[in-house]
């Protein structure tokens, strides 16, 4: 979101490593932010079929700002599970990886993810306010979203768990 160009996002920092290391490659990389805010009413197989089908190596589930509802969070809980019970079904040995939120008041999806999945956290972002874009933009809100800096610390802590995996 804060990033300063679309190949500065921590996704295209990856894709270009990914690359880097096979270019045979294939990176998707899809927005599941309605599965954050509507994971009761969330529909695995509109929205994730197709990714789910091609059998991928590895899932990379980068999510948690966007997870809100504290007082859902047994339901938020099974669906998380039944999120992964999804994405495996018919490729159960694909690798999954979680990555927690920057902002450490979403500890729900932070700690249900950490509790059933290979999980990173990226919570070390806030040691350093220039991990983040203040200053840089008008809205205080995007100004809160990881800057260039952030953006590739986010890439290389990705990456370096991810390469244990495969």
């Amino acid at each position: 979101m804060a990033a300063s160009a679309v190949d500065k996002d921590y996704v295209h920092l990856l894709t270009a490593r990914f690359k880097a290391s096979n270019n045979n490659t294939t990176v998707v990389a899809v927005n599941i932010a309605a599965f954050e805010t509507g994971f009761d009413i969330y529909d695995f197989d509109t929205n994730l079929k197709t990714y789910r089908d091609a059998k991928p190596d590895a899932i990379i589930i980068r999510i948690g700002e966007n997870v809100t509802r504290n007082n859902d969070a047994d339901l938020f809980e099974k669906k998380y599970m039944d999120l992964l019970a999804y994405l495996r079904t018919g490729n159960p040995d694909v690798k999954m990886l979680a990555v927690g939120s920057v902002w450490p008041d979403r500890d729900l999806a932070n700690r249900v993810m950490g509790k059933y999945s290979d999980y990173i956290t990226l919570i070390s972002l806030q040691q350093s306010s220039s991990n983040f874009a203040y200053g840089l933009y008008n809205n205080y809100g995007i100004q809160t979203h990881p800057s260039d800096k952030g953006m590739l610390s986010i890439s290389d802590m990705i990456w370096a768990k991810i390469v244990t995996m495969l």
